[in-house]
């Protein structure tokens, strides 16, 4: 998208109020000394004065209400321009995610009514793109930085894809790559109104979650198992045959445990990721695609013994990648 003028560009309106409201400074300054000048002015001087100086005032009166009503309708419809920006951004986001399952699906199944929806939301697109240029004039640099920052996501997922974790140095290098894009995205989105930058910030930073994805997904490409630490006592989950991993969920935060039979815990997650105890579970969840699972303990249930920390449970699971 194109940038627009810049926040400090003057209409010819402006120019011209401007230059109106010089004018009308100078012609005051200008009878008022007149006035003072004057020797002794006659009563029908002082009542031209006295007139002129009227109308002059409620003229530069009327200007300055005329522009602080302009200022005041400019901020409320960038505040509505912002809101309905949001939406349609909303709205973005839908369509692109029905455009991506039904062209999956339409190579699957070759129908017409798939190409139809799939045509339908094309065009949605098209006037998604129409509406958001219609309020380029209003939020121009607001839009340009939202670019900007989606272009910055961008390359960070490009980053990801080229990513292989075959030596510590290749990782590094793309630690160092995504901070850096972290960093840039940061001062755009503080430099966002707040509406905006809230709704940036809510997208947790990918950088260091998909890196840790990637690397677990590769692992599970050439071994096919996720390992899934756990905290807990060997002895006691080593007394059954199986046990149950099931996700406990509550008040939006979630960890996987280790049950046995009778629904008692026997171990809970370990998280040794650089992630957040929420995000390493949602990432688990992604991974297994199941909010439970049997294990098997003679095959599955392991003791990893970490240098000078305590002895963790490992839990080999067989994962196809989706």
């Amino acid at each position: 998208m194109k940038d627009n003028k810049g926040k400090n560009s003057y209409s010819f309106r402006d120019k011209m109020n401007i230059a109106f409201v010089a004018i009308l400074i100078i012609a005051i300054i200008a009878l008022f000394i007149f006035h003072i000048v004057a020797e002794d002015p006659t009563d029908t001087e002082t009542a031209l004065f006295a007139f002129l100086q009227f109308i002059f005032s409620t003229f530069l009166a009327w200007i300055l209400a005329n522009y602080s009503s302009k200022k005041e309708f400019e901020a409320s419809q960038k505040k509505f321009a912002i809101s309905a920006y949001r939406r349609i951004n909303e709205i973005e986001r839908g369509v692109d995610s029905l455009i991506a399952v039904t062209t999956t699906h339409s190579k699957i199944n070759n129908t017409g009514d798939l190409k139809f929806i799939e045509a339908i939301g094309n065009n949605i697109q098209n006037t998604i793109q129409s509406s958001i240029a219609d309020w380029a004039d209003v939020i121009g640099e607001e839009i340009a930085t939202e670019n900007e920052i989606e272009k910055l996501k961008r390359e960070q997922e490009n980053l990801l894809k080229t990513f292989t974790d075959k030596n510590e140095e290749s990782e590094e290098k793309v630690k160092e790559e995504l901070a850096a894009h972290d960093l840039k995205m940061k001062k755009l989105i503080d430099s966002l109104p707040s509406s905006l930058a809230i709704q940036n910030n809510s997208e947790e930073a990918v950088s260091e979650y998909n890196l840790h994805r990637k690397k677990l997904r590769n692992k599970i490409y050439h071994t096919g198992i996720l390992t899934v630490m756990f905290r807990g006592d060997l002895s006691k989950i080593k007394k059954y045959n199986e046990v149950t991993m099931r996700l406990l969920s509550h008040s939006g935060e979630g960890i996987f445990l280790l049950y046995n039979e009778s629904d008692e815990v026997l171990a809970t997650m370990f998280n040794a990721s650089p992630l957040s105890e929420s995000s390493y579970t949602i990432l688990i969840y992604s991974l297994i695609n199941t909010k439970e699972l049997t294990v098997d303990v003679k095959d599955q249930v392991r003791e990893f013994d970490v240098p000078n920390r305590e002895k963790l449970i490992a839990v080999d699971l067989d994962v196809v990648l989706s």
